[in-house]
Parts: structure tokens; C-alpha cells; sequence
């Protein structure tokens, strides 16, 4: 691996050792994700509440074998109704990282929870990407400042 691979893997993925750091700070010792409920919890600790209702932002959980959260990444900030998921992020956000599964969330700076049909379809892209590199994408939560919508809960991530 390169330097700049290192640096690239350091800077842009959050590895366990930072998680840890975050969650002491939060009362929180190893986190295994259980439930939509679980990983909404996880993602508030690092999605900037103060701009949650004017910024759309999108973000990833990566998990080991067991659901233990290894990592978070920042995939990007939008505008006030869109924010760009990569694939080719996830993925190698994902592989870096050694995630044998991913939550993707993003915010509803409007408070609507309901998933979009491009929610949708970038769910269904990713699920489908990821499943060619044997990663499993979880879940994608749709946050707001006081509630989500988890698209596995709802059943559409079986697409």
C-alpha cells in the first residue's frame, strides 16, 4: 500500500480506534447494531445536528461479521434537497475499511421521512453493486431532527 492509499484510508475513514473515542465520549462502549433504532442512535453521534434541517448530507456505517460498527464515513454535502451518493465511494469506502456490511443514511433538511423514488433507486444500485464485492448494505436510514425512516424497516431494500 502507498503512502497516499495510508493517507487517503486515514483521513477519509474513520476506523475503530476514532469511533471509540467518540463513543466513550457518549457513554457508548463497543456498539453492535441490532436494529434500525441501533444504528439511527450510532449516526447521530457523528451527523451535524445543527445543519440537519438546511444541509442534505450523506453518510455510511461499515460493519463487521458481527454488526460491530468499524468505521464511519462523511460521503458528502448537498444542498437544501440533494446530496450525491457515489457507488464507487461506498464501495471503496466499504473495501478499505474491510466492512462485511454497510448502513448508508442521509437527511431530509425538509422533515419529509418518506424516501424519494431516487432514495430509492441509489438503494437499490448500491445494494446491487455491493453484492458483486459480497458486502451487504443493511439498511438506509433517512434521518430528520427528531424521527428516521429505515428502508429496511419499511421493506424496501429487498428490491
Amino acid at each position: 500500500m502507498t503512502t497516499a492509499t495510508k493517507n487517503i484510508k486515514l483521513k477519509e475513514v474513520k476506523t475503530i480506534d476514532t469511533l471509540k473515542i467518540t463513543r466513550v465520549k457518549s457513554n457508548f462502549e463497543r456498539v453492535k447494531i441490532t436494529s434500525s433504532r441501533t444504528a439511527n442512535e450510532v449516526l447521530r453521534l457523528f451527523v451535524d445536528l445543527d445543519t440537519i434541517d438546511y444541509v442534505e448530507s450523506s453518510h455510511i456505517l461499515t460493519l463487521d461479521r458481527q454488526n460491530m460498527v468499524t468505521g464511519y464515513k462523511l460521503l458528502g454535502v448537498g444542498g437544501d434537497c440533494s446530496c450525491v451518493m457515489d457507488i464507487k465511494v461506498i464501495a471503496q469506502t466499504a473495501l478499505l475499511s474491510g466492512a462485511s456490511g454497510i448502513i448508508l443514511a442521509h437527511n431530509h433538511p425538509s422533515g419529509n421521512i418518506n424516501p424519494s423514488n431516487e432514495d430509492i433507486k441509489i438503494t437499490s444500485q448500491a445494494k446491487a453493486a455491493l453484492k458483486l464485492i459480497n458486502i451487504e448494505l443493511l439498511d438506509h436510514i433517512i434521518l430528520t431532527d427528531t424521527t428516521y425512516c429505515s428502508l429496511s424497516d419499511e421493506g424496501k431494500l429487498n428490491y
